[in-house]
């Protein structure tokens, strides 16, 4: 999702330097695009509080019950796999805020806002 959001970047780049033309079928396919990442943001921000949640919930379980070997490695793939979530989370919210950057200079350049 994260090369889709560069590639629509690149296209708005482009548009912002009058090397793509402006019309209404433009427009209705950014906003589409937006959409469509708005949705994989709200996706990716659920799944990262999930991960976050089920680490702590099985880190709290593991120091008061279990206190296993399976259970340490449990809770450090947990870990590893919540601070990878959040890294591609906080890559995705950035890309998309550019995004929208774009958007709105491309909307002051055609005097629609």
């Amino acid at each position: 999702m994260l090369n889709l959001i560069l590639e629509h970047k690149k296209l708005l780049e482009e548009a912002l330097n009058n090397e793509i033309q402006l019309n209404e079928k433009f427009f209705i396919y950014n906003d589409q695009m937006i959409k469509n990442f708005q949705h994989e943001r709200l996706v990716h921000l659920l799944v990262t509080l999930f991960f976050g949640l089920i680490t702590i919930l099985a880190f709290i379980f593991v120091y008061s019950n279990v206190q296993s070997l399976c259970g340490y490695i449990l809770i450090a793939i947990l870990i590893v796999m919540t601070f990878f979530y959040t890294i591609y989370y906080f890559r995705l919210e950035n890309a998309v805020q550019e995004i929208y950057k774009l958007t709105k200079e491309i909307y002051k350049k055609s005097n629609m806002l």
